[in-house]
């Protein structure tokens, strides 16, 4: 690699709260394997920090990274002390993934002409400040998973298009893999899942929008006998107790927060993303694939562009109905279809290496700040 070979990024916490601190590290992971050196600040540690150290040549904690509601005057002060270290580092380029974030960096950046280039994970929310399209129109470079959340972004932050770069987030697939049967078939007994009983599986946060409570339902609908394993937490414990409750009567395993989520992937018959919003990519369904695990998901958002060979696997969102259906057809696919896992693993090979995604965002980050080649000459 030649040029810009050292970045910043700033973290929150560093824990698997959702996809999208995931798909930071998960990419900047791969940055790190290609020759970039990495300086990290980040707010808190939690479960991913091992992964973070390992390849960062530089950590700091800083005291806060964004402003806060909650506490605007001690959020100031550390975004302020944040701005220091930011205006401190040598790096060639800063690289965010909470627009968030990015007061701090440009603020930091810009008397040193040092380019921002800001990764949106999360679609625009439905009240987006201002202030804070601003920001994102100032970045130098604007990355997206999906054509979908590109629009949404462009629309909502009135970016041009020659701004934003569509770069799904690729699946390591050394670490998402499928397992050898034996070995799947003792993960199923230490679940406690009998050999005629088929295992779903839904991995994230529990929360309203994720859909959650319609899974539950279609479970109550299907056909053939099924545990469903719920792989997550979440922060609303009434929310939380609501899906207890109306799962009581069926067969469902909690698992809380699990590190072992690939090979809990690897063991289901069928991965399920119920999500009710407009997901940038849902990486569940990817990462499930690569597992050789089909996926079912909602069509939702960018969810439709990452099984887009394979359009009969999502269901309209908030249809507990069509869900069970769905999961009907093809839960047993091992006996019914057994190519469909092994189309599902050679799908993200050819489309979602990870590989593929660190080179794309490479050639964004070298080639942030610099001038537009100009179109429509012949060289000469």
């Amino acid at each position: 690699m030649t040029g810009r070979t050292r970045l910043l990024t700033i973290g929150d916490r560093l824990a698997a709260v959702g996809g999208a601190e995931i798909a930071q590290l998960t990419v900047v992971e791969g940055l790190a394997a290609t020759g970039w050196s990495v300086e990290l600040l980040y707010v808190s540690r939690g479960d991913l920090w091992p992964r973070w150290e390992r390849l960062a040549t530089r950590t700091r904690a800083v005291a806060a990274s964004q402003l806060a509601r909650s506490h605007p005057m001690t959020s100031a002060l550390g975004a302020f002390t944040t701005f220091g270290d930011v205006l401190r580092s040598h790096v060639d380029v800063i690289y965010v993934h909470n627009p968030g974030d990015l007061p701090v960096a440009l603020a930091a950046a810009r008397p040193r002409r040092v380019p921002v280039v800001v990764h949106l994970h999360l679609p625009p929310p439905i009240r987006q400040p201002e202030w804070l399209n601003r920001c994102i129109r100032h970045a130098d470079a604007v990355i997206t998973p999906s054509t979908d959340s590109a629009g949404r972004w462009r629309r909502a932050a009135r970016l041009d298009d020659g701004r934003v770069t569509v770069v799904p987030t690729g699946v390591d697939t050394s670490r998402f893999v499928p397992l050898a049967d034996d070995r799947r078939m003792e993960q199923r007994r230490l679940l406690g899942v009998g050999p005629d009983v088929s295992l779903v599986l839904y991995a994230g946060r529990l929360d309203g929008t994720k859909g959650l409570d319609d899974l539950i339902d279609a479970m109550g609908r299907l056909h053939g006998a099924a545990r469903l394993a719920v792989c997550g937490d979440g922060s609303d414990r009434s929310y939380v107790d609501h899906l207890h409750r109306s799962a009581e009567g069926l067969d469902v395993a909690w698992l809380g927060r699990r590190l072992d989520v690939a090979t809990l992937m690897a063991t289901a018959d069928l991965v399920v993303l119920p999500s009710r919003v407009a997901e940038t990519q849902g990486m569940v369904v990817t990462e499930a694939m690569a597992c050789a695990t089909p996926a079912v998901a909602t069509a939702v958002g960018g969810i439709p562009e990452m099984l887009a060979d394979f359009p009969d696997r999502l269901t309209p969102a908030g249809d507990p109905a069509a869900l069970a259906a769905a999961i009907d057809r093809l839960v047993r696919w091992r006996t019914d279809h057994p190519d469909l896992g092994p189309a599902s693993r050679r799908w993200v090979d050819a489309h979602l290496a990870l590989d593929r995604t660190v080179e794309q965002v490479s050639a964004v980050l070298a080639a942030a700040g610099r001038p537009a080649r100009p179109h429509g000459g012949t060289g000469r």
